[in-house]
């Protein structure tokens, strides 16, 4: 699982693994608005955003192998969890 930072102000990727229990990110940068999250080709995840999120099965479901693009907040995280 790939969360693909605002590419006009950084190139750097930032890697989430993802399991059955939530797993959050960094906070975003004071320059990010954009970011595009992407999903390997054997698994749907599910995202919630927030200040301290934890990602629930019932959170936003995202399919196996897409990339979607969210406007942020700078200073807020994401979360993921693995869902079957």
């Amino acid at each position: 699982m790939s969360i693909l930072p605002d590419w006009y102000i950084s190139s750097q990727f930032k890697t989430i693994t993802t399991s059955g229990t939530s797993a959050q990110s960094n906070a975003f940068n004071a320059n990010t608005r954009l970011i595009a999250i992407s999903t390997p080709a054997a698994q749907a995840v599910c995202a919630l955003f927030g200040d301290s999120p934890t990602a629930l099965v019932t959170s936003l479901r995202l399919p196996a192998n897409s990339i979607v693009f969210f406007g942020v907040k700078p200073g807020q995280k994401v979360a993921l969890i693995d869902v079957t």
